[in-house]
């Protein structure tokens, strides 16, 4: 296996990375039709589009998805950046109502359940109706150079997990502390402390889980059970196991694939110039990763990347490209969830209650209860297609 080099600071690993990322762009630019940029106003799209200005000194087109008056909004920050390098920007405006007004479309689109994939349906609708047939986006930038929490909290949960196993009981008592903290991610933390071995890539997996083992069972009764044993365990690289771990089982199987997805779904052709092999090499050969403070690596090493951040971004906090669907779903319930009838049909539901319950007292993330309502509607719209007439 090939090992990381000696600790690098953030100059040195950006002078290393960012030919590698500049000859990437260059590579995702070569095209018979203009190329826009998905720009969300966070670092990865703004490094993509900085490069891509290194790579071509003309026009340059750049879409973002706006939510007015929602602390999703990043428009004023894609609106600096694109003033930044010269664009001609273009923004397009998400309400609650357009949202769920455009679901069939979007459930149209979509070949199996996925809580992932509205945002970039939205944004690719937009550039489609400019014209464009070909974009780039920052996607894979988190899994490669460590921007995700995981990075950070993975790590820290299986040092937790060895220090309770020195303590008669640690781990219980830990459980019963978890279990008492009010917080959404407490059933979830209960069993991670709990939880028996300290393989890297395990705890991850646990950690990543949409729902706890707790709330499954509510869901699914005797039918709910655990994800099965792994072939791929802790190596000695430890920045790797979660990097590899993040792109083979979340970006690949879930990111891109409905990326692509819902970009095609508007004749738009996806390009991502962090998921390119040989950039993907010289990060894992040349960069280990580290935490200062509250900012990632990946933040400290896109910042020393020259003329990528423009300084209104730098030391912003890290925002996920996420809808507001919590404040709509709130809004929705709040109404009775007449608004959708696969709302109302969650909410009346009796193994559903419980969840929507949490998720109204702040006790479980928004992402549980749009999974279960894109997992109803999905099944519900491929019974009807199934019991309909035959064509």
């Amino acid at each position: 296996m090939r090992s990381f080099r000696s600790w690098l600071d953030p100059a040195s690993a950006a002078a290393l990375v960012q030919p590698a990322l500049v000859a990437s762009t260059r590579a995702h630019l070569v095209s018979d039709v203009p190329v826009g940029v998905f720009l969300s106003g966070g670092l990865d799209s703004t490094a993509v589009l900085a490069t891509a200005r290194m790579a071509q000194p003309g026009p340059l087109r750049t879409f973002t998805v706006v939510f007015p008056g929602t602390r999703f909004d990043e428009s004023a920050l894609a609106r600096r950046a694109a003033e930044h390098f010269g664009t001609e920007h273009c923004e397009i405006e998400v309400s609650d109502n357009r949202f769920f007004d455009g679901l069939d479309r979007f459930f149209d689109a979509m070949d199996e359940p996925t809580v992932d994939g509205a945002n970039t349906y939205l944004v690719a609708q937009a550039a489609r109706e400019a014209g464009l047939k070909v974009v780039l986006s920052g996607l894979g930038a988190d899994e490669l150079l460590g921007g995700y929490d995981s990075f950070v909290q993975v790590p820290r949960i299986r040092r937790l997990r060895q220090r309770l196993d020195r303590v008669p009981g640690g781990r219980s008592v830990a459980s019963w502390v978890a279990g008492r903290v009010p917080s959404r991610a407490a059933p979830k933390m209960a069993e991670l402390v709990t939880d028996p071995g300290w393989d890297l890539v395990e705890v991850w997996r646990g950690y990543r889980a949409l729902f706890s083992r707790v709330h499954l069972r509510a869901l699914l009764g005797e039918a709910a059970h655990g994800s099965g044993a792994s072939d791929r365990h802790e190596t000695e690289d430890w920045f790797w196991d979660i990097a590899r771990s993040e792109i083979e089982e979340y970006m690949i199987p879930l990111l891109l694939r409905d990326a692509d997805a819902y970009t095609m779904a508007w004749g738009l052709e996806l390009r991502t110039p962090f998921v390119d092999h040989l950039l993907v090499e010289t990060v894992r050969d040349t960069v280990r990763w580290r935490r200062d403070g509250a900012t990632s690596y990946k933040a400290t090493l896109i910042a020393r990347m020259q003329g990528l951040v423009p300084p209104t971004h730098l030391g912003q906090p890290k925002r996920g490209f996420v809808l507001p669907i919590e404040d709509w779903l709130r809004r929705a319930f709040d109404d009775g969830a007449k608004r959708d009838e696969t709302l109302a049909a969650l909410a009346a539901e009796p193994r559903y209650r419980f969840a929507i319950d949490l998720f109204r007292r702040g006790r479980l993330h928004w992402s549980r209860i749009w999974a279960l309502y894109v997992l109803e509607r999905f099944t519900r719209g491929r019974a009807a297609g199934a019991s309909g007439p035959e064509s």
